[in-house]
């Protein structure tokens, strides 16, 4: 009986999955398919770039390389072990 339930589970699973893949299809056909062409932009002639300003303005750094290499491994992992070890 409980195997009888896990493939039912398993059935009902795999059924609205396909399902909900199909319905996907069907929307993005739909979509495409009301695509209008419009007219391009047309941007003015007395608009000028320069008036604009940065909102949230970036201070200027220098880059510099670390002084000593940057590991990846997550801390605590093995791998952070064996780097740590192959170091000393």
């Amino acid at each position: 009986m409980r195997q009888f339930k896990i493939l039912v589970c398993f059935l009902l699973a795999a059924f609205l999955l396909t399902a909900c893949s199909f319905h996907k299809k069907e929307q993005t056909n739909l979509h495409q398919s009301n695509v209008k062409n419009t007219k391009p932009l047309v941007i003015p002639d007395n608009l000028s770039s320069k008036e604009m300003e940065d909102y949230y303005p970036l201070p200027q750094l220098e880059a510099q390389p670390p002084s000593v290499p940057v590991s990846m491994a997550p801390p605590g992992s093995m791998l952070a072990k064996q780097v740590a070890a192959t170091k000393k």
